[in-house]
């Protein structure tokens, strides 16, 4: 093949100056494969000289950090045109709960964690839960914290069920169950096999912004002093932002349509 087989120069300039996009997110590849080289190269010298283990979600790394830097690039006649659309955490239908769920990993040494809020048709807490994960992926603290939150939901015995994540690719996953991804095994099918012990369970992508509430909590959760807590009533970090989001309060943003 021709990618193993061209010299360096004519290599980088190749497919750093690719015109084309990878699909899903719509990112340049003469973004993406920039920065998947930098992150591999990163990776590499962490498992070198700080023998530490090599990131088991590096593609979903890559894609994220890729789509990251892509929504700061100025445009250019290669970018789609964007628009501006008004983000907001949407209240389920009546007879429905929503579940948000979110991961979070940072620090060094890393550290995971995940969180996950459960709300009625009026908006109102429902229920929500903390947890620390240790060590993990950002796709791995991502999907166990959407596990996590559909236990909590079958649990509690709702039958109605609507999961906003703000992981696009991990939303792409759980709806096509056909689509193998190993390094997340066995998180992914079980995943997918809790959706299905509902009697209606939609699983939809929405922006970070629409996400705040479990974002607080994912972070809570990496923070957390014990492995998991059940949430009863809405911890101080998320009191405000319930309520913004309980008022229809919503963030303005480009996206590309």
């Amino acid at each position: 093949m021709e990618f193993f087989t061209l010299p360096l120069a004519d290599w980088l300039e190749k497919y750093c100056g690719s015109a084309e996009f990878f699909p899903r997110p719509c990112i340049p590849w003469k973004i993406l494969f920039p920065q998947a080289l930098w992150i591999i190269w990163l990776q590499r010298n962490k498992a070198i000289f700080q023998e530490r283990k090599v990131d088991s979600g590096l593609s979903a790394l890559c894609i994220k950090r890729s789509a990251e830097f892509y929504a700061l690039v100025p445009n250019s006649p290669n970018k789609p045109s964007r628009i501006h659309v008004q983000v907001k955490w949407s209240k389920p239908q009546i007879g429905w709960v929503k579940l948000n769920t979110d991961g979070s990993v940072f620090g060094d040494p890393m550290k995971a964690g995940g969180g996950g809020i459960i709300r009625n048709s009026e908006g109102d807490w429902v229920a929500g839960f903390v947890k620390k994960f240790g060590n993990v992926s950002s796709s791995t603290a991502e999907l166990w914290a959407l596990k996590e939150g559909l236990l909590m939901a079958k649990q509690m015995g709702f039958d109605n069920l609507c999961v906003d994540l703000d992981a696009a690719f991990l939303v792409y996953l759980i709806t096509n169950p056909t689509v193998a991804q190993l390094n997340l095994e066995p998180l992914l099918s079980d995943c997918r096999n809790l959706t299905k012990a509902f009697s209606n369970c939609r699983v939809e992508h929405v922006y970070r912004e629409a996400n705040n509430c479990a974002d607080k909590l994912a972070k809570m959760g990496a923070d957390l002093y014990t492995d998991h807590l059940f949430l009863y009533n809405p911890p101080p970090v998320v009191v405000d932002l319930l309520l913004l989001d309980k008022a229809g309060h919503f963030c303005n943003r480009l996206i590309v349509p």
